[in-house]
Formats: C-alpha cells, sequence, structure tokens
C-alpha cells in the first residue's frame, strides 16, 4: 500500500488562484481567515510559472480544480485553462461555482474549453433560504444564470448543484428536488454542514444517535430523483471514520505551498459535535524551492495520504467532519 502510494501520481490538481469571494456565507472557512493574509487574485504570470513547475503533475492529472471559492470572479481564469491543456490536452475542468457570474459571455468561454460538469452552490428553491445562508447572493440571479448555462451548453454538458443540509431547509429537500429538474439540474449533491463556528453546530443534522427524520426525508427526495431522472446523492447522519477524498489530489495554495487539503493549507478552527479543536496548518512543502514530484513522494506526505485513505485518520483531521463521512466526501 506504501509503495502504491508513494509511485502514484495525483488524479487531480487544486490550485488556490485567489483568497477572495463576493459572498460572505454562514458557513465558509473565509469567514476565518486573516484577511490581512489574503492576496485575492493570483496574476497570470504566476499561474504560468506555478505550471512551468508542476508540469510532470499536470501532464499525469485527469482534473484541475480552481479555488477558492468562486473560481469565475478571476477575470483570467480560461487563459490559466488553455495555460493548463497545453501541457495536458485531455485535462478537464470541472467548475464549482456560487451561480452569480454565469453571464452569456462566461458561458460562451466555457463551451470552447474541457468543461464536462459546473456544480452550483443552491440550497434552497426561495430567495429567503438561500439569501439568508448565502450572505450576499441574489437567488433570482442564480435561477437565471441556470436556466441560461442549460440553454448554452451541449446537451451532454451536466448541471450539478450543492445543497447544505442543515436544520433549516431539510424539510424542503423534497420540494427542491422537483425545482431543480424544472430549471435544467441534472445531479443534486447533498452536503453536511462543515462547522467552523461554534453557533452552526445546533444546525447540523448528523449525530452519534443518527437523525430519523432526516433519513426519511433523504429517502423521500432520492425517490423523487429517481422518477425525476435526477441523480441524487447525500451523506450519512451516523459519523463514521471514513477517510477523505483529498488522498488523491495536489493541492498548492497562493503562495506555492503543499498542503494535504485546501482545510488545512492555513489553520481554522473546527466545531465536531461537541468537540473542538483551534486547526493546524499542515505543509509538505513549496513548489518554488523543492520539485513537485518530489513533494508528492516525500515519505511525511505519502503517510499522511495512508491515513486519510484508512481508519486511521491523521491527528489533525479527526475533529474534521469531512473525514467522517457526513460532509460530502464518501457518499
Amino acid at each position: 500500500m506504501l509503495k502504491e502510494n508513494r509511485i502514484s501520481l495525483p488524479e487531480i490538481i487544486n490550485v488556490e488562484i485567489m483568497t477572495k469571494c463576493n459572498l460572505k456565507c454562514r458557513h465558509c472557512k473565509l469567514q476565518h481567515e486573516d484577511i490581512r493574509t489574503q492576496k485575492n487574485l493570483m496574476p497570470l504570470d504566476r499561474f504560468s510559472n506555478y505550471m512551468s513547475r508542476m508540469e510532470v503533475i499536470v501532464k499525469n492529472a485527469s482534473e484541475f480544480m480552481f479555488s477558492s471559492v468562486e473560481p469565475l470572479l478571476h477575470p483570467q481564469l480560461f487563459e490559466m485553462m488553455d495555460i493548463v491543456s497545453k501541457i495536458n490536452p485531455g485535462m478537464s475542468f470541472p467548475i464549482q461555482t456560487n451561480g452569480m457570474f454565469l453571464t452569456e459571455s462566461i458561458i460562451e468561454s466555457m463551451k470552447s474549453r474541457n468543461i464536462p460538469w459546473a456544480s452550483v452552490a443552491l440550497d434552497g428553491y426561495n430567495q429567503s433560504s438561500v439569501e439568508y445562508f448565502k450572505v450576499g447572493s441574489d437567488f433570482n440571479l442564480i435561477i437565471s444564470n441556470i436556466e441560461k448555462l442549460r440553454l448554452g451548453m451541449p446537451e451532454d454538458f451536466v448541471i450539478r448543484t450543492v445543497f447544505v443540509s442543515h436544520q433549516g431547509n431539510i424539510k424542503k429537500l423534497p420540494e427542491y428536488v422537483r425545482f431543480c429538474k424544472k430549471i435544467g439540474v441534472d445531479a443534486v449533491d447533498i452536503n453536511g454542514l462543515l462547522c467552523f463556528n461554534k453557533e452552526l453546530v445546533s444546525d447540523t443534522l448528523y449525530s452519534y444517535d443518527g437523525n430519523e427524520e432526516a433519513e426519511k426525508i433523504f429517502a423521500e427526495a432520492k425517490e423523487i430523483a429517481k422518477s425525476e431522472g435526477i441523480q441524487f446523492q447525500y451523506p450519512e447522519l451516523i459519523p463514521k471514520i471514513m477517510g477523505c477524498e483529498w488522498k488523491k489530489i495536489f493541492s498548492v495554495d497562493e503562495d506555492g505551498n503543499v498542503a494535504p487539503c485546501v482545510m488545512l493549507s492555513k489553520q481554522h478552527p473546527f466545531y465536531f459535535l461537541n468537540s473542538y479543536t483551534a486547526g493546524s496548518q499542515v505543509l509538505f512543502g513549496n513548489i518554488f524551492e523543492r520539485e513537485p514530484i518530489e513533494i508528492w513522494m516525500d515519505a511525511d506526505y505519502v503517510e499522511f495520504r495512508k491515513r486519510l485513505d484508512s481508519i486511521h485518520m491523521p491527528k489533525q483531521c479527526l475533529l474534521c467532519a469531512e473525514g467522517h463521512g457526513v460532509v460530502c466526501s464518501n457518499r
């Protein structure tokens, strides 16, 4: 197992091209980062330098993700995709977005790139439920943009929505699935709450005792999705250490630092049920100081990924709900 992890190259690349967002979502990690450390938008020439340094890894990966948090906010996003495609023509660029910037010109630019799907954050089917949780969002604009995306992209392009489930919106989930069908959505992904502040803990649906009501709602929504021809995924409601998908991702921040995931690239607090940690920053090297492939194959990093692929999670991850199957990684 250890030997396989050492020689296997990452399947996915994640590069932090920004540390800003147009929204102030109540559950977002950006609300808990020091604004003085945020460098906003990465210049195109610096991104090009990243790709020169990461060429071997880029050639072998299949998927490229841009973070954090709203990639369409970056005015040179598509030029960045083109730089990556020159190194690896087969690279795909799925987009995760809050839906506010899906203009006709953006959609036109998407059509000429290898973008197989877009995932739009949408936590409800009415203005109050969406705009309360995602502060600064415009529900009507997001819905209009999803409909434009459906009309503007090829038939095989997949539109996903992410519904962050919590006490305030779970009862609306079945009707939400029907609503998504009406606006042209192909897949609905249900997330649980990852809590960076104590106030959100009471909104979570998961517990060690389970949640019978939420289970029934998930089951009902799943049947509706099946009847409507919509893919439907949802998390566990009883936490159990299951590992984490970041084991296959090479993640680099705006300073060139390689961390095992975006949550550990900076120090973030984690509230998990009745437990709390101030969090840890975990870095394994910098791509401008060491060869990226050497960082990936470093014995300490290999051991960390090995633990991400098991029930023996690294101590820095034990209070991250992501590794317990109740957020999204193990749906």
